[in-house]
């Protein structure tokens, strides 16, 4: 996952959440950002795969990414000043079992 970033009056966190092998989007997601403190902030995907967190914590977070049919994915993460993130996630899809 790369980041890219602009300075912001608030924390925000936004991007998009695509399939590894096909880069289409990924609807419904839930993408939750949890701080040192225990405390969540998240939301869901769009149709688009879209989600934007705003008013995220300063400090490490760890940002999961979670959607039924898919390997979940957990970035550490850590702001120190308040900024604008966006990130492309890709997630991988999970082989039925036989």
């Amino acid at each position: 996952m790369e980041i890219q970033t602009k300075r912001y009056p608030i924390t925000v966190f936004a991007g998009n959440v695509i399939d590894m092998n096909s880069n289409e989007a990924i609807p419904f997601a839930v993408v939750k950002c949890r701080d040192k403190d225990g405390i969540n902030k998240g939301t869901t995907t769009d149709v688009a795969g879209y989600f934007i967190i705003k008013e995220v914590p300063l400090g490490n977070c760890k940002l999961k990414i979670t959607v039924d049919g898919y390997q979940e994915a957990a970035y550490d993460f850590n702001s120190s000043e308040h900024n604008y993130y966006t990130c492309s996630i890709k997630l991988k899809k999970i082989r039925p079992e036989k």
